[in-house]
């Protein structure tokens, strides 16, 4: 008696069929998905640029074109009837180290306050990123005011118009935190940036 012969057979998943309705359907939850994966990622791309500052709060440059590594943002408008192509924003003054000497953002000792970064106004509008402080840094007081720079060295000199002055502190524990606006408004920013310091050059 001869054994019994299996013949061994392809395993097939059973067919499915859809019709035009469940096919319309499916598309349709696809494209919701893909537009929703869409705006996450356009969302989550928004909020680390404003994280970072982004694109309206560039860094700062020294008046000799020094790219300077920034901190936390500043902005805020310049208007009045001086206002021109040749007006910018200036930070002044300086850090001071351990021993109490004024030091730059690079670390070098200077002798008095001075103009140590500089932006430029534009379409009456300016943002940037308060300068890092520098590795023997303990404290600073910086005046910020817009000013016409006449004879275009990126820096303010006696005899320039000016603007009021804002008053921005930063410290060793808290960093920049505390400031006083042209107007003489008290700011405190723990976790913001400086938003609406606004100067007047007339």
């Amino acid at each position: 008696m001869k054994s019994p012969t299996y013949v061994q057979r392809e395993q097939r998943a059973p067919s499915m069929r859809y019709s035009d309705e469940q096919s319309s359907h499916y598309f349709q939850k696809g494209s919701h998905m893909k537009t929703l994966t869409q705006s996450l990622v356009a969302l989550l791309t928004l909020s680390l640029l404003a994280a970072c500052g982004g694109p309206a709060t560039p860094n700062l440059v020294t008046p000799d074109g020094t790219n300077i590594e920034g901190d936390k943002g500043i902005s805020g408008a310049v208007t009045g009837v001086n206002l021109g192509s040749n007006s910018k924003i200036a930070i002044f003054g300086a850090f001071t180290n351990v021993s109490g000497n004024k030091i730059d953002t690079q670390n070098k000792t200077i002798e008095a306050d001075t103009t140590l970064a500089y932006s430029a106004v534009s379409g009456g509008k300016y943002g940037f990123r308060l300068p890092k402080a520098p590795q023997k840094a303990q404290a600073a007081v910086f005046n910020v005011f817009a000013f016409n720079d006449s004879n275009n060295n990126n820096a303010w000199d006696d005899g320039e118009l000016k603007s009021k002055e804002a008053k921005i502190t930063w410290n060793l524990v808290t960093g920049y935190t505390l400031a006083i606006d042209a107007d003489g408004n008290p700011v405190a920013a723990l976790t913001s940036d400086f938003k609406d310091f606004d100067f007047k050059l007339n």
